[in-house]
């Protein structure tokens, strides 16, 4: 009786052993398998156009004759930017491109954003303001750039800006190939696969506003009240970039 016990406990523990093998450490003892792929076409395409508040699409940005003391003002038109980009990372610059070759800095300095006189040395800053909408019926207030906190304006820069020797410290970077403070003035909106953010300096999160779709607005003023009197003219570029 006592082996027949035995016996049977034996055969128990086997079981449950084999059991428990087969639960936990099941191997595989074959497999299939099928290929996969596919070919997603790139798309990278930006187009601007200038459109009057409240109103119809226009040929340029154009201040007209302004009065004397007119200091910081915001054009009649803004630009409308349409989109369109599926790389990994992508940005929009705005800037001028005011000279075919280096500039004198004895006569204009190392900054030349915005537009410039017929007179050698004159040239008139300009600011933008972005915005998610995809038109607008008035504009944004007008304001100084350099303001703390931000009033929502950025300089707009030009693509043979150099670096301010006079100016110093980790946000002083004033050339177009910096990338910290007044050198990511250009920077008006970025993205990737999915997703795209307009710059907003207002914003003390992340300093952008996320889009929802693939239009945005950018407004333009002038800094009338540091400019001489002359004629002014420039051409505002807008570059998609990859990262």
């Amino acid at each position: 009786m006592k082996m027949r016990t035995m016996l049977i406990l034996t055969l128990l523990s086997v079981g449950l052993l084999l059991a428990g093998t087969g639960i936990a450490g099941a191997g595989v003892v074959d497999t299939g398998s099928v290929p996969a792929s596919a070919t997603l076409q790139g798309v990278n395409t930006v187009s601007v156009q200038a459109v009057i508040y409240a109103g119809a699409s226009t040929g340029s940005i154009a201040f007209g004759s302004v009065s004397p003391g007119a200091g910081f003002l915001a054009a009649p038109q803004y630009v409308r930017v349409v989109h369109d980009d599926n790389s990994l990372a992508w940005e929009i610059k705005i800037y001028t491109d005011n000279f075919t070759t280096e500039p004198n800095t004895t006569t204009w300095g190392y900054n030349y954003g915005g537009m410039i006189g017929l007179v050698p040395g004159a040239r008139l800053p300009m600011g933008w303001h972005a915005r998610v909408d995809n038109s607008l019926a008035s504009a944004f207030a007008a304001d100084d750039p350099a303001a703390n906190p931000s009033e929502g304006w950025n300089f707009v820069k030009d693509k043979r800006d150099k670096d301010d020797p006079t100016t110093t410290g980790p946000d002083e970077d004033e050339s177009w190939l910096g990338t910290t403070g007044d050198a990511s003035y250009a920077n008006v909106a970025f993205g990737g696969p999915g997703y795209q953010n307009v710059v907003n300096p207002q914003d003390t999160v992340d300093y952008s506003d996320p889009d929802t779709d693939k239009t945005f607005v950018v407004e333009v003023e002038g800094l009338f009240g540091s400019a001489t009197a002359d004629t002014y003219s420039t051409t505002i570029s807008f570059d998609l970039v990859h990262q």
